[in-house]
Formats: C-alpha cells, structure tokens, sequence
C-alpha cells in the first residue's frame, strides 16, 4: 500500500509568520519539495474575493500569478489549495483547473458540511480531486466521522481526512477514528487521510497510528512548522516511508531547504534533528557515527549527506520490495 504525503509548510506553516514567504522562497520550497519525491505541495489558502486582504501575502490567499508561478516548478507534484466553502463561489473553482491544480481540499464542521459536499461535486466535475477535512476531530462525538465518510463516498470525494487540529488526541484515539471510518468508507470509498497536529508532541506517533489503522494518505510540514503546537515533520515521514517502504526521498534537499528558508521560523536544530532521525532509522549507536563523521570529515562531505547516502545503499531492490510488502 503506497502512502501519499501532503507537505503543508506553505498552508499550515503560514499560522506561524502570518503567510509571510515571499515569492521566492515559495518557489524554491515548491521547487525543492516536488524534487524531494513528496506526492502532493499545499500551496495555500484560496480566497480569491479577499485578494486585496492579503496583499504580499500571495499564500494566504493563492492569487493567479501565484498560482502559475507555483505550478512552473511543481514538475510533477500535485499542487494543491485549502478553500473554505464560505470564501469561495462554485464557478471561482474553474480558475484552479485552468491552471493545474490537481487537489482542493476543504476544511468542514458539521454546520458547513452540506456546502462542501457540493463544492466537492463542483470540483470533481471540473478534472480536480477534493477532499473533505473534518477538523476539530478531538471535539467531534465518534459517531459522527463513519457518517461524514459515508456522505463524502456518495458526493465524489477523492480524499476524506481527519483533522485533529487541537493537537489533543493520542495514538489509541486516532486509530479508533480510522479504523470506524474506513470500515464506514468502504473499498471503493474515499481514500482516508489524517493531518496531525503536535500539541502533545504525539505528531508523528498519531500519524504512523492512523497509517497502521488505515489512513493512505497524511500531511506533515518542514520543521513541523505549523499551528499551534506544530504538525507531524514532513522529514520525518520521509525517513519512515523510505525506510519502511523504499520510498526513495532526497533528504539532502529537504534539509537543505529547512536550513536555507525555514530557520526563522522552527526550531534552530531542525537540521541536526533531521540528521538523528535518519541515524535512529539505521539504529546507528554513538560509535558508528562517530566513525561516519571522521569518514564524512575526511571526504570533505556534509555529515547528513553521508547519512542520507547510508540508507539509500541499504535500500537495495530486493529489501526495498520486501519492506514495501510487509508495509501493505
């Protein structure tokens, strides 16, 4: 079963410097992103009747030249924008079809779900896909997701999330909530997806649960830059899968783009954090990188480099086939 991942450092990130990136520094995440191997680049907020509220803000609000401009470097990455239902009109979805979006997603609560349901309807007739993002799941009774899914299934949607936005649950929670809502989706439901928040620093452990629950698709952001207390790390998924599935990721280039854009904004040793994660992947103890460091020093090559090109030399066909199975 092959995981899609959703990086939301452009969307989610944006909660943390008010959508402050420039154009330049979009690009260069969208550009780097879509060379990593990452499925699908949420680029940001659509709301284009409120335009002139954002000005210089252009991922708070995805105007067109934003738009075309992420599109040019998105190579093959499927670009996708949030919409909230109350902010858009149906025919303003005719826009991000003419211009290669491929996914639009909507955060829904119970009191807006019949109009996303539509907008759904609106943007799978359009060549799009849509997904339906219940938010606030921690809040919401469980009865209520099975039901959502069900409703999602019959409009058309591609994807139906969970989102726990509080940051509130724990892992035993999300995969209860999975599980009821791919048992209630169905096999030819949509595929099912979560988006962590990291409030309890349980990020990464929820989403690996709602992964093992069902979920095939999951968010993470660079750093974890994101509301609150963060999302689950896009580089850490990146280690899991390629270690987990033979996902082959460029983590040289994630890193760097943490390091060169994003340092402003997360924590200073997201770069040295990425390093051990990749270490921990490999269960490298303190002699064996110490020996990888010299080896690295005297080859004048960057330390995670290094590490990087280790688990790709342990990921040769024949295990990466094994892992991918035992993954399915």
């Amino acid at each position: 079963m092959t995981i899609r991942v959703i990086d939301v450092t452009l969307r989610d990130g944006g909660y943390v410097n008010d959508h402050g990136f420039t154009p330049q520094q979009a690009a260069a995440l969208v550009a780097g992103l879509a060379a990593s191997g990452l499925d699908y680049v949420e680029i940001g907020y659509y709301r284009p009747h409120d335009e002139a509220l954002y000005d210089g803000r252009p991922a708070a609000c995805c105007p067109a030249w934003y738009v075309d401009q992420m599109r040019r470097v998105s190579d093959r990455t499927g670009l996708t924008v949030m919409a909230h239902v109350h902010q858009v009109m149906l025919d303003d979805y005719a826009r991000l079809a003419d211009q290669g979006v491929r996914l639009v997603r909507m955060p829904a609560t119970p009191a807006r779900l019949d109009a996303a349901l539509t907008h759904a309807e609106r943007i799978r007739s359009l060549g799009m896909e849509a997904a339906i993002n219940l938010i606030r799941a921690s809040e919401q009774p469980l009865d209520l997701a099975p039901d959502v899914a069900r409703r999602a299934r019959d409009a058309g949607a591609n994807w139906f999330y969970i989102a726990d936005s509080n940051g509130g649950l724990y892992p035993h929670e999300v995969s209860r909530r999975i599980a009821d809502i791919a048992e209630a989706a169905g096999p030819g439901g949509p595929g099912i997806g979560f988006h962590a928040h990291d409030g309890l620093r349980l990020g990464f452990a929820n989403t690996l649960a709602a992964i093992e629950a069902g979920a095939v698709i999951v968010d993470g952001s660079l750093g974890g830059m994101g509301k609150g207390g963060g999302n689950c790390q896009t580089e850490a998924l990146a280690v899991h899968l390629h270690r987990g599935q033979g996902r082959a990721f460029t983590h040289e280039r994630l890193a760097r783009l943490i390091s060169e854009h994003l340092l402003d904004w997360v924590d200073r040793r997201a770069f040295a954090l990425y390093e051990n994660c990749l270490a921990a992947s490999m269960n490298l103890n303190l002699d064996d990188l110490r020996a990888l460091r010299e080896d690295a020093a005297r080859d004048g090559r960057a330390f995670l480099d290094v590490l990087a090109g280790r688990l790709a030399g342990l990921m040769q066909p024949a295990e990466a086939g094994t892992l991918a199975r035992g993954a399915a």
